[in-house]
């Protein structure tokens, strides 16, 4: 109940998972992960599952899935989309992830929703129809726990009731200010240049940038640039920039290898490099995003990388 005056605020007050309107959501045996609490609920209530249902094909979701099915669960990922991690992979890189895992023993529904998550006192099972709303061409997959993985909302709560102008998220400039000039925000909060990021780099960079303004230093954020650099499900990964070559004066550069479960994609402008995706190809990701974020050229390497031969990117510092 106190009350703090201030000269500047700086909102970070992050997002919580989105709960698709899906009948039997609320039953017991359905969860969301965004806490280490969650997590140990997942991990308490999974030792009495045999299988389990996870909803929605990103980063986080196939990350539980492999736990889940690690700890013995049969496991199924249900995407929306028409392939998995649609914000960061390529058709041709997200077939790839695909394969290396259904090896493993993870099944795979994707253009799928789940339409109903049955059962009375606790999850028993749920039902999957094509994104068509095909009704015959509906399946039920039984279950004892279902996770949703569906992305993030922004808590905009105290944001709406202090008048403050919002959309997904709370609007701000390139100075992470809001529609009052006094007031900032940054991570998951936060909305610059119609975009919600809901990523770690983009809220520590938003986070440095309102600081600083907040304390007088004029500072300009121009966005971040779209990166991971993990393991997902055992498998090296890493995306920057671009999925595709979209203008006339970029190319690709493509290698894939199917039976060693690798994957390289550079997208540059002749000069540059502008996009990059990575799979199986261990350490790499590294050197392309200090070259990306510096700004390198690597003209004069493009003929040895378009053999695939990745060793000449340790020359460029």
């Amino acid at each position: 109940g106190a009350v703090h005056p201030y000269d500047r605020l700086i909102l970070t007050s992050g997002a919580t998972p989105f709960r698709p309107p899906i009948p039997g959501a609320e039953l017991p045996g359905v969860f969301t992960l965004r806490s280490i609490d969650d997590a140990l609920q997942i991990k308490d209530y999974s030792q009495n599952a045999r299988a389990a249902v996870v909803i929605g094909g990103g980063i986080l979701g196939i990350e539980a899935a492999s736990s889940l099915q690690k700890r013995g669960l049969e496991v199924t990922v249900v995407e929306i989309a028409d392939q998995l991690m649609p914000l960061q992979l390529d058709r041709q890189a997200a077939g790839l992830l695909q394969h290396l895992l259904e090896q493993r023993g993870i099944r795979f529904l994707t253009a799928s929703k789940v339409s109903r998550i049955e059962g009375e006192e606790r999850v028993n099972g749920v039902t999957v129809q094509p994104v068509e709303e095909n009704a015959a061409a509906e399946q039920r997959i039984a279950a004892e726990m279902v996770l949703i993985s569906a992305g993030i909302v922004p808590n905009l709560g105290l944001a709406r009731e202090a008048g403050l102008a919002v959309k997904r998220g709370i609007l701000v400039n390139e100075y992470l200010q809001s529609s009052e000039p006094a007031v900032y925000a940054a991570g998951d909060v936060a909305e610059f240049a119609g975009r919600v990021y809901g990523i770690w780099p983009a809220a520590v960079e938003q986070g440095a940038a309102a600081a600083k303004n907040a304390l007088g230093i004029t500072t300009v954020y121009r966005g971040t640039l779209p990166l991971n650099i993990l393991k997902v499900a055992g498998v090296e990964m890493t995306t920057l920039g671009k999925k595709y070559a979209d203008l006339p004066q970029e190319k690709e550069i493509i290698h894939l290898s199917q039976a060693e479960g690798k994957y390289v994609k550079l997208i540059h402008d002749g000069e540059k490099l502008t996009g990059a995706i990575v799979l199986g190809e261990t350490g790499l990701g590294f050197r392309l995003e200090k070259i990306m974020k510096k700004g390198l050229s690597f003209k004069d390497l493009l003929p040895e990388l378009e053999k695939g031969n990745w060793t000449v990117l340790r020359k460029r510092r």
